[in-house]
C-alpha cells in the first residue's frame, strides 16, 4: 500500500511539471508572438524561470508596445516567489520590473489600461512587504494574557507606514475606477486592511459591504446553474435517448494544487 501511495505521488509530480512546461512553453510562443498572455495563466505555473523573465524584458524592448509591456509586467509579476518557506519573496529586480514594464503600458494606453496592471503593481507591493506572512508577535505571556494580544506581520507593519499604505490604496483606486469588479474580486479584502490601518473605517466598512454582496451573488448564481442542471436531469431521465457510444477518455490531472511561485503540494 506504501509503494502504491508513492507511486502515486510520483505520477502527480509528473504530471504537475509537465503541465507546468505546457503553460510555460504557451507564454514563450505568444512573447515571441507579441501576444497579449491572458492574466488568468498568472494562476497557473509556480513562478518563471529567468530564461522567460528575460525573454519578456526582451521583446518589451524590442517591440516598444502595449501587448509587449502587459507581458512583461506580467511575466515578472508571476516571478514572485515562495522560496523554501511558506512566505512570499520578491526581489527588488521583480519589483522594480513591475513597475517599469507597467508605467509604461500605461503611459501608451492613453488612458485604456486595464485594472489588472494597477492590481499587479499592489499585490506587487503587497508581498514585497510581506504583508501575506502569518507571523504573529506576542505583546505580553500568552500563558497569562491569552491570545487576544497577538498580532500578524501586517499589524506590526502598518503603523510605521502610512506612506506605502497610501501608494497601494492608489494602485487599488484606479483598479477600483476602471473595474470595479476585477479590483474588488483580487485584492478587494487587502484594501479593507489598508483602509482600516490608516483609520479610514467608512470606507473600509462600505466596501466590506459591497464584498459581502458580490459573495452572495455568487452563491445565488452557483445555485441557479445546479438547478438548472437538475431540471435538465430531471426531463432527460423522462425522455431517454438513445446513449452515444462511449469513448475512452484521455487521462487528465486535475488534483494538483498550485500556489504562484510556491510549488505544489
Amino acid at each position: 500500500m506504501k509503494k502504491y501511495i508513492v507511486a502515486l505521488l510520483a505520477m502527480a509530480c509528473l504530471s504537475a511539471a509537465g503541465y507546468a512546461k505546457n503553460v510555460e512553453a504557451e507564454i514563450i510562443q505568444k512573447l515571441n508572438r507579441n501576444e497579449r498572455l491572458d492574466f488568468a495563466i498568472s494562476y497557473e505555473v509556480n513562478g518563471i524561470a529567468d530564461n522567460i523573465v528575460g525573454l519578456a524584458n526582451t521583446k518589451a524592448k524590442e517591440k516598444k508596445n502595449y501587448d509587449a509591456y502587459w507581458n512583461a509586467t506580467l511575466v515578472n509579476f508571476m516571478a514572485i516567489e515562495y522560496a523554501d518557506s511558506p512566505f512570499v519573496y520578491v526581489s527588488d529586480r521583480t519589483l522594480a520590473n513591475v513597475k517599469l514594464w507597467s508605467d509604461r503600458a500605461i503611459k501608451v494606453a492613453a488612458g485604456k489600461a486595464a485594472p489588472e496592471l494597477y492590481v499587479m503593481r499592489f499585490l506587487t507591493l503587497w508581498h514585497y512587504y510581506s504583508l501575506s506572512e502569518l507571523t504573529f508577535f506576542m505583546e505580553n505571556d500568552p500563558i497569562k494574557f491569552g491570545y487576544a494580544n497577538q498580532r500578524t506581520q501586517f499589524d506590526v507593519w502598518a503603523p510605521n507606514h502610512q506612506k506605502e499604505i497610501r501608494e497601494m490604496l492608489n494602485e487599488f483606486e484606479k483598479a477600483e475606477k476602471i473595474n470595479p469588479t476585477v479590483a474588488y474580486s483580487i485584492i478587494g479584502y487587502h484594501a479593507v486592511d489598508l483602509y482600516t490601518a490608516i483609520g479610514n473605517k467608512a470606507k473600509a466598512d462600505a466596501l466590506v459591504r459591497t464584498l459581502q454582496r458580490m459573495e452572495t451573488d455568487r452563491k445565488a448564481s452557483v445555485t441557479k446553474k445546479q438547478q438548472s442542471v437538475r431540471r435538465q436531469v430531471k426531463t432527460n431521465m423522462a425522455s431517454p435517448k438513445k446513449p452515444a457510444p462511449k469513448k475512452p477518455a484521455p487521462m487528465q490531472w486535475y488534483e494538483g494544487l498550485y500556489f504562484r511561485g510556491g510549488g505544489h503540494f
